[in-house]
């Protein structure tokens, strides 16, 4: 029962991927009409899994328990949504390469993806870097209960505002592999939980990378 639990966490990771295009940012993009300013999109943050194995031998009534249980985490210890560091990270790496002037959200919150949607949330900005994190949880092995991996999937769209349009959108995972370095749950949680920062971070980081080669192609 446990196991199927840990397999059945593992591939609810990839359900967000299932409708995400990985469609890059053409060359010719703004060819015609160049884009003078940029901003980030603000989202909710989402609900975070601390799957415990004492949580996984109870099935769904112990998924529903690691949510709980790791909202509480992240409240607590005041961990961020790494979807606002990737996201300010690339907008940062678009504002620098189109000579783009950053410009405020004024906090609005969105909650509707649609290139129209994101348009008409922020209209004071003719470029909107939308991150989306899909999944942020840790979870033990399958065959190591005592120690864990910090799994993050995350989403974006670049949406030009002026003509609505998605102009490029893709997604990525991080999932650690098992290995020597792989933190036990006191350890994650220590310290107000820092190793959860520090391998969130990491996850950041990648995804960055990811977005910015593979998505923006810059």
């Amino acid at each position: 029962m446990i196991k199927n639990v840990v397999l059945l966490v593992a591939a609810l990771t990839l359900v967000g991927c299932a409708g995400t295009q990985n469609i890059a940012m053409q060359p010719d993009s703004f060819a015609a009409n160049k884009p003078k300013t940029i901003t980030t999109a603000t989202r909710e943050k989402p609900s975070f899994s601390a799957m415990t194995a004492s949580k996984g031998a109870f099935a769904l009534v112990g998924a529903i328990a690691s949510i709980s249980a790791g909202n509480d985490l992240i409240e607590q210890n005041q961990v961020e949504d790494p979807a606002v560091y990737i996201g300010d990270a690339l907008a940062s790496i678009l504002e620098k390469h189109f000579a783009l002037q950053r410009v405020d959200n004024n906090s609005a919150v969105l909650e509707d993806a649609t290139p129209a949607a994101i348009a008409a949330r922020y209209p004071m900005s003719d470029l909107v870097v939308d991150v989306q994190t899909l999944n942020w949880s840790f979870i033990y092995f399958p065959t190591d209960w005592d120690n864990y991996r910090v799994i993050y999937t995350a989403k974006l769209r670049l949406v030009d505002t002026r003509a609505n349009e998605m102009v490029a959108e893709g997604f990525c995972k991080r999932i650690p592999e098992q290995d020597e370095n792989s933190p036990s749950y006191d350890e994650l949680v220590a310290n107000d939980a820092q190793r959860l920062k520090d391998e969130l971070k990491l996850a950041a980081e990648h995804c960055i990378r990811e977005f910015q080669t593979k998505v923006l192609k810059i």
